[in-house]
C-alpha cells in the first residue's frame, strides 16, 4: 500500500512521530514503505525520513504500537537454559509475598545485573560483528510551569521548540490543568545520549525565558 506523501507532511507538520510523543511501529512500518528521493517537495516528511534513519533496523524492530505488548527480544536472554529449567522447577515454591533476608534479596539483584550487562555485552557484540553501530538515545518528559494564568502556552512552547541542539529532537505537547483552571506545558523529546548526556542544559535554557517559573524533566527513559 502506498503513502500518501502530502497527507503525511501535513501531519508531521505538527508533529515529530506519527503516534504520540515517541517513535513507533507505525513510524517504523510508514519508513519502510517510503523512498527517500520521493521527498524532495516534502520537507516535513524528509525531516521525519532522515531522523528515523538514524536509529538501526534492531531498535526499529523492537518499537511497539500504542495497544502492543512489548515482545521479548529473543537476543536479549538473561537465562541460559538449564536455568530456564531450574527456574520452572521451583515457580510453585517461590513465594512472591514471602519474607526474605536482606542480602540474599542484594544478591540475586546484583546477580540478575550481571547477567543483564552479559546479555547485553553479546547483544554488541553481535552488532559490531555485522557492522552495525547502535546509537544510545533516551525518551524524554519535560514539564514547564509559566508565572500566571496569562501566559500563551502555545507560544511558550514554540520558543522552546526553537531550540536547537545537536542530537536533541522535540516531539509532540500538551497542556495540563494544575488547579483553579491554570495550565502547565508538558513537552517531549528524544535526546542522543553521548551528545546530550544531561538535560540540565536545556532546563536552564528553558528556565532563561522571562514568563517562566520553572521547568522540570520527570521521565527519562533508555530507548
Amino acid at each position: 500500500m502506498s503513502v500518501d506523501l502530502a497527507t503525511l507532511n501535513v501531519t508531521l507538520s505538527t508533529s515529530s512521530y506519527l503516534e504520540g510523543c515517541y517513535p513507533s511501529k507505525k513510524d517504523a512500518e510508514t519508513f519502510e514503505k517510503i523512498n527517500l528521493a520521493d521527498l524532495k517537495h516534502h520537507a516535513h516528511v524528509r525531516r521525519w525520513y532522515n531522523h528515523i534513519a538514524s536509529f538501526c533496523p534492531c531498535q526499529r524492530a523492537s518499537w511497539k504500537s500504542k495497544d502492543e505488548k512489548e515482545k521479548k527480544d529473543d537476543d536479549f536472554e538473561l537465562f541460559d537454559d538449564d536455568k530456564k529449567k531450574e527456574a520452572k522447577k521451583d515457580e510453585d515454591d517461590f513465594d512472591l509475598f514471602g519474607d526474605e533476608d536482606s542480602e540474599e534479596e542484594a544478591r540475586r539483584e546484583a546477580d540478575f545485573d550481571r547477567r543483564a550487562k552479559e546479555a547485553q555485552a553479546r547483544i554488541d557484540a553481535k552488532n559490531k560483528a555485522k557492522g552495525k553501530v547502535d546509537i544510545a538515545k533516551s525518551m524524554c518528559i519535560m514539564e514547564v510551569k509559566p508565572y500566571d494564568d496569562e501566559t500563551d502556552l502555545q507560544e511558550l512552547a514554540a520558543k522552546v521548540r526553537a531550540i536547537q541542539k545537536d542530537g536533541l529532537t522535540w516531539g509532540e505537547h500538551k497542556l495540563v490543568e494544575i488547579a483553579f483552571g491554570a495550565k502547565k506545558l508538558q513537552i517531549g523529546f528524544v535526546i542522543e545520549d553521548e551528545k546530550v548526556p544531561s538535560t540540565e542544559e536545556i532546563q536552564e535554557q528553558i528556565e532563561e525565558f522571562d514568563e517562566v517559573q520553572s521547568a522540570d524533566t520527570v521521565s527519562i527513559n533508555k530507548m
